[in-house]
C-alpha cells in the first residue's frame, strides 16, 4: 500500500522481517525508489540490507532500559546516577519520597543540590581530583552524610557509591544508593542519652548509700558497746536493734 501511494520521485525506506532458507528470521531494511515513464509509475527499484544485528541490539537495549526503569521504580532506597561532572542522569522514584524531588525534577541538576556546606562548594574539587588521580575515599564503602531535602530540611543518610563503566562510553558513571537513617540515629542518640542519665543516677545512689552506710556502722558499734554494759534484758533489746541495723546495712 505504501509503495502504491508513491506519486513522485522520492525514495522510501521500509523494514520487515523475512525467513531465510535456513529458517532464521532476518530483519531487512528495504530502499525503494519508483520509476516513472511519461509521468506514469511503471515499476520500482528496490534493494534490501540485512539489519538483524542492529535490530537485535536495539531490542536488547530496550529490554535493558525497561529492566532499569523497573528497578528505579521498585527500589525503596533512593538511587541516583551521575556523570563525571556531577550531573544527575537517572533517579529512582523513591527520590521523591525521601528527598522531595520528583525524578524528572532532579535529573539534569548537579548532585550538589542535595549537599549542605561545605561539601556543596567543594564537590567539584572532589570530582576533579578523582579524574586527575583516580583516588577517592568514598567508592566501595558506606559512609554517613547529611542530605538537604527540597524543603531545606536536613536528614542523615548512609551513602554507598559505586563506579559503573558503560561499554562504548569513554567516561564512567557513578551510582549512589542512599538509606535514610535519620530516625534510627535519633533513636540511638536518645538511647545513649538515657544510658548516660541512668549511669549518673546509679553513681549518685552509690554515693548516697556510702554516706548513709557509714553512720549506720557507727551507730551499730555503739549499740553493741552499750549492750555489753547493761543487764541481759536491756542487752537483748539493744542486740535486736543492732541486728536490724546490720540487716539495713547489708541491703544498702
Amino acid at each position: 500500500a505504501e509503495w502504491v501511494a508513491i506519486r513522485d520521485d522520492r525514495t522510501v525506506f521500509h523494514e520487515n522481517r523475512q525467513v531465510s532458507r535456513s529458517g532464521r528470521v532476518r530483519d531487512v531494511l528495504w530502499t525503494i525508489r519508483p520509476r516513472f515513464a511519461e509521468q506514469r509509475l511503471v515499476s520500482f527499484y528496490s534493494s534490501g540490507r540485512d539489519i538483524t544485528d542492529r535490530k537485535d541490539a536495539e531490542r536488547r537495549l530496550a529490554e535493558s532500559d525497561a529492566h532499569h526503569r523497573s528497578v528505579l521504580a521498585g527500589t525503596l532506597d533512593p538511587l541516583l546516577t551521575i556523570d563525571p561532572e556531577g550531573t544527575v542522569v537517572s533517579a529512582s522514584d523513591s527520590v521523591e519520597r525521601v528527598f522531595g524531588f520528583a525524578p524528572d525534577e532532579i535529573i539534569g541538576q548537579n548532585i550538589r543540590v542535595l549537599m549542605p556546606e561545605p561539601h556543596r562548594s567543594q564537590h567539584d574539587d572532589y570530582l576533579e581530583n578523582y579524574a586527575r588521580t583516580g583516588m577517592t575515599s568514598i567508592l566501595g564503602q558506606t559512609r554517613e552524610f547529611e542530605v538537604v531535602r527540597k524543603d531545606g530540611a536536613l536528614i542523615t543518610c548512609e551513602l554507598s557509591v559505586s563506579r559503573v563503566d558503560v561499554p562504548g562510553r569513554e567516561q564512567p558513571l557513578f551510582t549512589g544508593s542512599f538509606r535514610d537513617i535519620t530516625e534510627r540515629k535519633r533513636a540511638r542518640e536518645a538511647e545513649l542519652s538515657m544510658l548516660r542519665a541512668l549511669a549518673t543516677v546509679g553513681e549518685s545512689a552509690a554515693i548516697m548509700a556510702h554516706e548513709i552506710k557509714n553512720p549506720i556502722t557507727a551507730v551499730n558499734l555503739a549499740l553493741r558497746a552499750v549492750a555489753d554494759q547493761l543487764g541481759q534484758e536491756h542487752k537483748d533489746v539493744l542486740d535486736d536493734m543492732a541486728w536490724r541495723l546490720s540487716r539495713l546495712q547489708q541491703l544498702m
